[in-house]
């Protein structure tokens, strides 16, 4: 498990807002909540 400020904030940048929606469906508790916000 990564820590989320770190992961958040990459995602943003790399992924689409389409792609991030996706994940968001994929990984509903990926850090206990704090990254579903992206």
């Amino acid at each position: 498990r990564m820590p989320s400020n770190c992961t958040g904030p990459q995602f943003k940048r790399i992924l689409s807002p389409q792609l991030r929606s996706k994940l968001q469906t994929s990984w509903p508790d990926v850090e206990s909540g704090n990254d579903t916000k992206f």
